[in-house]
């Protein structure tokens, strides 16, 4: 109990200090961000440089620190100062990532991001705490399961290249695929009490209603009126015009709404992973006036998904928030039939319009059938890449056709399962299966019920988002990748916070001087 009132007290102490820190770095991310609009190589010194100081202290810091961890479960104090610095580079990239995931400057077809940038020096710092520690990855949930799936990419990779893949396409798919993994490592490792798991949840809704405001705006003043180069938008990568605008528009000339993630689809998704999070904590809200202004923010984010005209992303939507319902427990027999009949007036109604050009990509009679519509030949390259799988000869279809092969299929599922054969597939199953499985049950043993809420809309947004890669390939995309190992790791987080305080709490009970 003790314990409990010091961490109480502490919280209190640092919070007006460790608001000016995220308020600076927050500042100092849009710096980065006007400095790679005006010079992206001033940019990348002055963030190299950052790194390299904060690798020295980093290091420098362990120097002093080594001393070998006798409780895992247990987060003291100095552990929390320990990962301080790595837990504020996370928050900022984190929230770039979220916000303005597209600023930065695009070299030779490659999209070099602050985000991403800011991810790889976190990558470095997480890295050199594993060097420098004891028994530092049993404290990780899954490590070794996630590891044998990146051990994998890498030897999948090995093969592309014996495979004469082109290199440069081997190795973007294999940052794309592969590469953002670690971000789950790294928020197991800094996020480990309940402040840090505060400052998360109040960054993911500045940034939901920062990206659905300037949405608005885009629709109001027009889409390049308010663009600004190398921060809302790639520079040469605006108008997708190698596509004819086609991701954008839909029939009738309507325009995608696509805020800062420069294209309809991708922040269709985002939306959809991180409604059932906001849905998560309105359910743990007990002011009615907060709720109240919660509730608008959630309804005010649907309204934002659905002008993104993103088919995929609605359905995730549907299913995440469907499911945060029943893991919640808070859906009842009527509930069901209201949800249903409002399914089903939906579909009445959209195929009863769909003689409107915003509204004819509904028109569920014409998406297989009618040649014309995208959705239908996502359909036949579908049947296509699987009539040619099977025809490939016995060790292709173990190891798969390797990373940067040309492939052109529209479902995540079936671009890995044929990338990285049937070993590789199986890996990817099961570490997502030993994933969800492990939550559920680290769910079960959470006796807060506001984190248990937080957990269940981790959950319900990550299923969220894989059902949208059912129709679309969307961890090829970095901020959507790395977004959900992103929340991966903070719905794991969030449940090992709670076991540790109360083998904490334990320990303190059972300790000589409270017998």
């Amino acid at each position: 109990m003790a314990y409990i009132m010091r961490q109480q007290g502490n919280f209190s102490q640092h919070v007006r200090s460790e608001f000016f820190e995220y308020a600076s770095l927050l500042i100092a991310g849009a710096g980065v961000g006007l400095f790679s609009a005006a010079s992206p190589i001033v940019a990348l010194l002055v963030v190299f440089g950052f790194a390299a100081i904060a690798i020295l202290l980093y290091a420098n810091a362990f120097s002093y620190s080594r001393e070998s961890t006798q409780i895992a479960a247990v987060a003291d104090e100095t552990s929390d100062k320990r990962y301080r610095l790595l837990f504020l580079l996370f928050f900022l990239s984190f929230f770039i990532s979220i916000t303005i995931p597209k600023s930065g400057k695009t070299l030779s077809g490659v999209p070099i991001t602050s985000a991403n940038i800011l991810i790889f020096i976190s990558f470095i710092l997480w890295f050199i705490s594993v060097l420098f520690s004891n028994g530092f990855t049993s404290r990780i949930p899954l490590f070794n399961t996630i590891i044998v799936f990146i051990l994998y990419g890498m030897l999948n990779s090995i093969l592309s290249l014996f495979y004469r893949n082109p290199f440069r396409m081997v190795l973007i798919e294999f940052v794309a695929f592969f590469g953002f993994i670690p971000a789950y490592f790294l928020v197991c490792t800094v996020l480990r009490n309940r402040h840090r798991i505060e400052v998360i949840v109040f960054a993911i809704i500045i940034s939901l209603i920062l990206v659905c405001l300037y949405g608005m705006l885009q629709l109001r003043f027009g889409f390049e009126r308010i663009a600004v180069p190398g921060i809302t938008e790639q520079y040469e990568m605006i108008r997708y015009a190698e596509f004819g605008g086609r991701w954008n528009y839909i029939e009738g000339g309507r325009q995608k709404l696509y805020s800062t993630f420069q294209n309809g689809n991708i922040f269709g998704n985002h939306l959809a992973t991180f409604l059932p999070f906001l849905g998560g904590i309105i359910l743990i809200i007990q002011s009615q006036w907060k709720k109240l202004a919660l509730s608008g923010i959630f309804i005010g984010v649907w309204y934002t998904l659905f002008l993104t005209y993103s088919r995929g992303a609605l359905l995730g939507g549907i299913v995440g928030v469907f499911a945060l319902a029943v893991i919640a427990k808070k859906i009842h027999f009527r509930a069901v039939g209201v949800l249903l009949v409002f399914a089903i007036s939906l579909f009445i109604f959209t195929n009863q319009h769909s003689d409107r050009p915003e509204l004819a990509r509904y028109n569920f009679r014409r998406l297989t059938s009618d040649p014309n519509q995208f959705s239908a030949g996502r359909v036949q390259r579908v049947e296509s890449a699987i009539k040619k799988f099977r025809q490939l000869p016995l060790y292709q279809k173990l190891f798969g056709l390797g990373l940067g092969a040309n492939l052109v299929v529209d479902n995540l599922y079936v671009y890995l399962f044929i990338k990285l054969g049937v070993i590789g597939f199986f890996l990817l199953v099961w570490t997502l299966g030993k994933f969800f499985i492990t939550l559920m049950r680290l769910r079960t043993q959470v006796d807060d019920i506001r984190l248990q809420s937080l957990i269940n809309g981790g959950i319900a947004g990550l299923i969220a988002s894989l059902v949208h890669n059912i129709a679309d390939v969307l961890w090829f995309f970095p901020p959507l990748a790395a977004n959900f190992w992103f929340l991966a790791g903070i719905s794991m987080s969030i449940g090992m916070t709670n076991v540790q305080e109360r083998l904490c709490v334990k320990g303190l009970h059972a300790s000589p001087q409270n017998r």
